[in-house]
C-alpha cells in the first residue's frame, strides 16, 4: 500500500510499515526473542539476519515519507536485494507448504 501514489494516508506510508516489522513483531532486538520462543529456528533467522540488519539501519534520504526518494535510493535497492536474498535463503530450508506460499506470493 506504501506504493499507492493515491493512497495519503499516513497509516500505509513506508515508517509504517517499517515500525510493524520491528515492532509490531517484536523484532526490535532481533530475533532472539522469536527463537527461544519457538516462532522460527535459528537456521530461519540466520536466514534474514543480513535482511534485518541492513534494513534496521536503513534511513531514507528525504524523511519516511518521500516513497519516490526511497524508491530511487541505491541504499534501498540494497535493502531489496537483501531482502530477495533473505526469501531464497528461507527457500532453500521450509518444507512446509503454506509457509513456502507466504513467501512467494504477491
Amino acid at each position: 500500500m506504501w506504493l499507492d501514489k493515491e493512497n495519503t494516508n499516513p497509516h500505509f506510508s513506508f515508517v509504517e510499515y517499517l515500525c510493524c516489522y520491528f515492532n509490531g513483531l517484536s523484532l526490535e532486538d532481533g530475533y532472539r526473542r522469536a527463537v527461544s520462543g519457538g516462532l522460527l529456528t535459528s537456521g530461519e533467522a540466520k536466514a534474514v539476519a543480513a535482511f534485518h540488519g541492513i534494513f534496521d539501519a536503513y534511513r531514507p534520504p528525504n524523511g519516511d515519507y518521500d516513497h519516490e526518494a526511497i524508491l530511487a535510493d541505491p541504499k534501498w535497492n540494497d535493502v531489496v536485494l537483501k531482502a530477495q536474498q533473505a526469501q531464497a535463503a528461507l527457500l532453500d530450508i521450509i518444507d512446509d507448504t503454506d509457509e513456502r506460499l507466504s513467501l512467494t506470493e504477491p
